[in-house]
């Protein structure tokens, strides 16, 4: 009588550490697929969410204007604020196209994704045509004139830009000119 013994041929081993090998190369390449997806979506949400906080920071510092004779001196990339309280803040579009906050001295960068081919900020009169203004900013007569601001501010990151406007009516604007009682 013959023994037969039970167990894998070399063939039948080899065919099968292939398609281990096989499905383990796919597999891996959709983990690293995925993982690139997963990262490059979670850099833009850090994008947007630093835009929008930068807008929403400039909106609300310009919102907060307390006379129409504080915006002297500012420019599309230069808004010179002084708020209700007292501080004084100066918005600043500067040369490495930074959106920067000078709060009493403080300089705090909100994004360093600005793109130089915004708008930036626009002055309107009380017909809402646009103030132009000269290279030193708005003179005091310009200032008086101030109904409405308009900020368009566009980002950018690599592949990615998005464009954010809004117009801004502080509501100090809304009493007119201080007089006194007996004027």
């Amino acid at each position: 009588m013959k023994k037969s013994l039970k167990g894998f041929t070399l063939v039948e081993m080899l065919i099968v550490i292939v398609a281990v090998g096989i499905i383990g190369s796919m597999t891996a390449r959709l983990l690293i697929q995925g993982s690139d997806i997963f990262v490059g979506e979670t850099n833009r949400q850090s994008f947007m969410n630093e835009v929008r906080f930068a807008f929403w920071r400039v909106m609300r510092e310009s919102h907060g204007q307390v006379s129409k004779e504080q915006f002297f001196s500012s420019t599309s990339k230069d808004m010179y604020l002084k708020h209700s309280n007292g501080n004084n803040k100066q918005i600043e579009i500067d040369s490495f196209n930074n959106i920067t906050l000078d709060q009493d001295g403080n300089k705090r960068i909100l994004t360093n994704y600005y793109s130089p081919l915004s708008e930036g900020v626009t002055y309107y009169d009380s017909n809402f045509e646009i103030i132009n203004q000269s290279e030193s900013g708005l003179t005091e007569a310009q200032t008086k004139e101030i109904q409405l601001i308009k900020v368009n501010l566009n980002f950018y990151n690599n592949q990615d830009t998005t464009s954010l406007s809004s117009y801004i009516y502080p509501p100090n604007f809304d009493y007119g000119e201080k007089s006194g009682f007996h004027d």
